[in-house]
């Protein structure tokens, strides 16, 4: 479901980044054409009906796209160019417009980045097989594309594309409207086009002035989206690296068994929270103290504490729902007092717990902490990888 409602968050976003610049460019023509009836008294858009509105928005949405077109043109071939050489004839204004970048430029100036050479390293070692691709085919979108399957979620990613376009869009909608609105003054004049608003310099000249700050946000946001993957996977990876360690460490400080290791599931009774551990981890065998059905907590309490002897590690769940929590206080002290592997799902802190302030030794005593169930048996099932070498 999670991934049905990104799907439409994408789609919506899509959506409004190609209507926005082509209502806008529609609009600018209809003003410069002055024909301030046209979506009133012609049956070209009857704006009164609602078939007229979805037809507006249909043009809008296809004028869109065109001027996204039209834009990645406009600056690849004509501003990025143009640019480039008046920063060799006036290096002064390189200061003030060193935001327009060529493709090539930005490419290699995110290549030269610490979060790009740092993913590259980590990857290239996580899977050495990548060294038998050829050089010629490990270029830039190479790269892009490991760092983007590397990440879990590239929502980040996918607006900065979004807010890039957009503003190019609108950009492109000032430099398009001056443009046509010159293109129809020079055609009135010789007879080809009949109403034409008069030309305003003053405005035709702010029109272009006003595209430079879109162009600009433009070329930040795509640079933004370009080099973001490298930094959300360079740091995914370093995360499992350490976690890896850990795991490693835990595995020494332990003494992993040959067999099946064991959990004591120590918790609650009320939400049946262990069924929930057992099926998604099935690698290990399970203590769980459901099972011994004692009602003498004499014989309980010595159950319950011999299966924390017996147990490998100590699965400890703190849910919203126990009352006290003074049963797994005893358990999971008893399994820190054993040298246990104890792995603490706090829900207390979280929550904000009228009692979260008094179980800080609880979470001193273990050693990790989650705050909910999920993250818990996603650390054991990564957990089980290391019991089963």
């Amino acid at each position: 479901m999670e991934g049905v409602f990104a799907a439409l968050d994408r789609f919506f976003i899509d959506i409004i980044g190609t209507i926005i610049p082509g209502s806008i460019l529609i609009l600018g023509i209809w003003v410069i054409l002055d024909q301030p009836n046209l979506f009133g008294s012609t049956q070209l858009f009857p704006i009164g009906d609602v078939s007229g509105w979805i037809l507006l928005i249909a043009i809008s949405y296809i004028t869109g796209h065109a001027v996204s077109s039209i834009g990645k043109g406009l600056t690849s071939f004509i501003i990025e160019p143009s640019f480039q050489k008046l920063f060799k004839v006036c290096p002064t204004f390189s200061t003030y417009f060193s935001f327009i970048k060529s493709g090539k430029e930005l490419r290699e100036q995110i290549e030269r980045r610490a979060d790009f050479s740092g993913f590259v390293s980590k990857i290239s070692r996580r899977f050495p097989s990548l060294s038998d691709f050829p050089e010629s085919e490990k270029g830039f979108g190479f790269w892009r594309n490991l760092a983007l399957s590397t990440s879990t979620d590239n929502s980040l990613v996918y607006r900065f594309v979004f807010i890039s376009l957009l503003n190019l869009g609108i950009a492109t909608d000032l430099i398009l409207i001056a443009l046509l609105w010159a293109l129809l003054i020079a055609l009135q004049k010789v007879g080809m086009v009949s109403s034409v608003q008069t030309m305003n310099w003053v405005i035709w000249i702010a029109l272009l002035f006003m595209s430079l700050p879109f162009l600009e946000r433009y070329y930040q946001f795509h640079r933004r989206s370009l080099q973001i993957p490298f930094s959300m996977a360079f740091i995914a990876l370093s995360n499992e690296a350490e976690k890896e360690d850990r795991l490693a460490e835990i595995g020494k400080q332990t003494g992993t068994p040959a067999g099946k290791a064991t959990v004591y599931l120590a918790g609650g009774f009320c939400s049946d929270w262990q069924d929930r551990v057992k099926l998604a981890v099935p690698e290990f065998e399970y203590i769980d103290p459901r099972q011994h059905n004692l009602t003498d907590p004499v014989e309980y309490t010595l159950w319950d504490l011999e299966g924390v002897a017996q147990s490998h590690i100590v699965f400890a769940y703190l849910e919203n729902a126990n009352p006290g929590g003074y049963a797994l206080a005893l358990e999971l002290g008893y399994a820190k007092a054993l040298s246990k592997v104890v792995i603490f799902i706090d829900e207390w802190a979280s929550s904000e717990h009228e009692q979260a302030k008094y179980i800080d030794m609880l979470r001193a005593a273990s050693m990790k902490v989650f705050s909910s169930l999920e993250e818990g048996i996603d650390f054991l099932e990564v957990l089980s990888k290391l019991y089963r070498r």
